[in-house]
């Protein structure tokens, strides 16, 4: 990390502000706030709280590290890169790749729902190997994905009967075919 001694805090709001091209005024009413307050944090008679701080590194994309302490790089690391980075550390497959994109990019109250589904199928199927834990062979992966497909076929069956599916089918996949 390249840490900037040179500049303080305040000195990085007005950078922060003059490299958006904006004045005071434009900068206070983007943050919610009022020029003086600004006028304040820059010339280092106020010590911006918390979340002011916050506000100006979402809202003008800063990094909060730098902003505060003059750490690293003054642009914020934007969501794709850190997907990228967690990629290539974990040699995630194409597959993977599309599924956390698609779970991290989903409206958050869609993906608080999609967590909990996949919360209570786990803990559903935890709950069953810790039932036959000792009396049977350990866990293994396959062990493991055979109990997950039970699991969702008896989650299924419900479905079926209920007249809400139009093909007529389960739609459950076995291993023959």
């Amino acid at each position: 990390m390249v840490e900037d001694l040179t500049m303080k805090m305040n000195e990085r709001i007005i950078f922060a502000r003059e490299s958006c091209g904006m004045n005071q005024e434009e900068f206070a009413r983007r943050l919610g706030l009022t020029k003086s307050a600004i006028s304040g944090y820059e010339t280092g008679r106020r010590v911006p709280p918390e979340h002011v701080l916050k506000s100006i590194a979402r809202e003008f994309q800063y990094d909060e590290e730098w902003l505060r302490h003059g750490i690293g790089d003054p642009v914020a690391r934007q969501p794709e890169d850190a997907l990228e980075m967690v990629f290539s550390d974990f040699g995630c497959s194409k597959f993977e790749q599309a599924f956390l994109r698609s779970f991290f990019f989903m409206p958050e109250k869609d993906r608080r729902a999609f967590s909990a589904y996949l919360e209570q199928l786990f803990q559903g199927v935890a709950s069953e190997m810790n039932e036959a834990g000792e009396k049977e062979e350990p866990w293994t992966a396959e062990r493991y994905h055979e109990m997950l497909d039970e699991h969702l076929s008896i989650e299924k069956e419900p479905e079926a009967g209920s007249g809400a599916s139009s093909s007529g089918e389960s739609g459950t996949m076995t291993g023959a075919g």
